[in-house]
């Protein structure tokens, strides 16, 4: 984010929800991070999409509807499965 490297923080931010996705608290920091840096580029829509996606961690934890693969952003459904990338073919 220092460095304002828009693909680089959409990118890495992504990388980082996919892996959260085990543990809700992570889970829920990585979307607080999205919310933050969403905020910070006054990009409200993906602002108030991060804040329903936080809305929705715990029970999405609770109930196990946690789609594998999805980056957590606005352009990916809340529920829409990804293929996992190359990299993360162990989980």
């Amino acid at each position: 984010r220092a460095s304002k490297n828009h693909e680089q923080c959409v990118y890495h931010l992504g990388r980082a929800h996919i892996l959260s996705q085990y543990k809700w608290f992570h889970h829920f920091y990585v979307h607080f991070l999205m919310f933050e840096y969403s905020w910070s580029r006054k990009d409200w829509k993906e602002s108030w999409a991060q804040f329903i996606r936080l809305s929705a961690t715990v029970p999405g934890h609770m109930f196990k509807r946690l789609p594998k693969g999805n980056t957590g952003w606005s352009n990916v459904g809340l529920t829409q499965e990804l293929s996992l990338p190359k990299e993360f073919s162990n989980l």
